[in-house]
């Protein structure tokens, strides 16, 4: 979560090659410099992970965990594959980092003198990308039943627009995150929504797979775990026309316990001119997307045409529980290729919007290409499925899908 502390970005490597006879590395001088910069955006008090990297006390506890998850680099979570894409707040560690945290763990992971401690980070209370310009969630709580399947359920916020105007930064705070899979945010220009709402209904919103259930709606983004929020770069934002309504689509996955839900969602307006206003786009394969028991090597793709030129500023991959890899190229009107991200190792509980620090120009006629593989077999651990059974495309997370949006903006 670097986009916490941009002044960090600035910083030279925090590590350094250590020789056999320099001591060892201890929690106050090297080690808690790299968590800072890494891994406290999520391992703090409140933080999404579950236990803090911001003391001395509890680093030493999980030393042997953190040791092996840098070492598998598991930890700090970043799928891109390096090569493919330029992305803006790589979580990724240098190879000298993941030394000094082996061998800190090694020799038994020491605190060292505390005089060396960096003065602790400070860390927002609530958002974090600060106080929103609108603070938005349900008017009444949804209650969320302990079992059944999974539902998508719509909420029409208790939000007008004055005036045309430009969404530039949106964050989601799930109410209860066991429970609140995804949320995607859309725009209801004319009002549509209300009608989907069934009369006598006890509880708030309407049911909506597949979409906000109305014809003329566009999306400004949303979240998934792992997807941190983010300000669009300046004098670009999602065009709010005058009189929009907003809807939130919540997916939620039951966990056997009832729960009462009231998501938050902040929106953060333009306050400069905007001179490119940003797209969501996605290739996707819904047809060819059916996955045999058993299968754990099957493969599929997926090809969009660009019918302008267009920048893209962003890409979301996207995939359920048994996806394996899923990389997005560009195949430009003269044949060559441009890799835009490559993805080895998926993970449905860690997924990201990946920023490139580059726009990437693509003209007319540029051919995207999506590929992908699943492993739908007893040998992946997120099986949910004992035996395994055939997956096709569907909503459920123990469905599966195939795609990836795309941020852009026109030439």
């Amino acid at each position: 979560m670097k986009n916490f502390f941009p002044v960090l970005l600035l910083m030279p490597n925090l590590a350094f090659a250590l020789s056999k006879d320099a001591p060892a590395p201890t929690f106050s001088r090297e080690v808690v410099r790299i968590f800072q910069h890494d891994c406290q955006g999520c391992h703090r008090a409140g933080g999404l992970a579950p236990f803090s990297l911001t003391d001395y006390t509890e680093a030493q506890k999980h030393a042997s965990d953190i040791d092996d998850s840098v070492t598998n680099r598991s930890m700090p979570p970043w799928k891109p594959l390096g090569g493919c894409g330029d992305f803006v707040d790589d979580r990724s560690l240098s190879q000298a980092d993941m030394d000094v945290i082996h061998q800190w763990a090694a020799a038994g992971a020491p605190e060292g003198n505390r005089s060396d401690m960096p003065p602790p980070l400070k860390f927002p209370d609530q958002w974090t990308l600060g106080q929103p310009d609108v603070a938005l969630s349900s008017p009444v709580a949804y209650q969320v039943g302990a079992t059944d399947e999974d539902e998508y359920r719509c909420f029409i916020l208790p939000y007008e627009a004055a005036k045309d105007d430009y969404i530039v930064g949106l964050e989601v705070r799930p109410d209860n995150p066991s429970v609140v899979h995804h949320a995607i945010i859309y725009l209801d220009p004319k009002n549509e929504a209300a009608a989907l709402v069934k009369p006598g209904d006890p509880q708030p919103g309407y049911e909506c797979f597949g979409g906000p259930g109305y014809k003329d709606f566009t999306s400004v983004g949303g979240w998934v775990p792992g997807n941190d929020p983010f300000f669009q770069p300046e004098g670009m934002g999602f065009a709010v026309p005058k009189g929009s309504k907003v809807v939130m689509q919540i997916h939620f996955h039951r966990d056997g316990k009832t729960h009462s839900d009231r998501t938050l969602l902040g929106l953060h307006f333009a306050k400069s001119p905007i001179t490119h206003p940003l797209y969501i786009g996605g290739v996707a394969n819904k047809t060819d997307l059916h996955i045999p028991a058993g299968d754990s090597n099957f493969t599929i793709s997926a090809e969009k045409t660009l019918p302008i030129d267009m920048q893209i500023v962003a890409v979301t991959p996207h995939m359920h529980l048994i996806g394996k890899k899923i990389g997005l190229e560009a195949i430009l009107p003269d044949n060559s290729k441009q890799c835009l991200i490559q993805i080895n190792d998926w993970d449905f509980h860690w997924q990201g919007t990946y920023r490139y620090k580059k726009f990437i120009d693509l003209p007319k006629g540029t051919k995207l290409r999506l590929t992908g593989t699943y492993n739908n077999s007893e040998s992946n651990p997120d099986q949910f499925y004992h035996p395994p059974q055939d997956i096709n495309w569907g909503e459920r997370t123990t469905d599966e899908m195939f795609l990836s949006f795309f941020n852009f903006i026109t030439k």
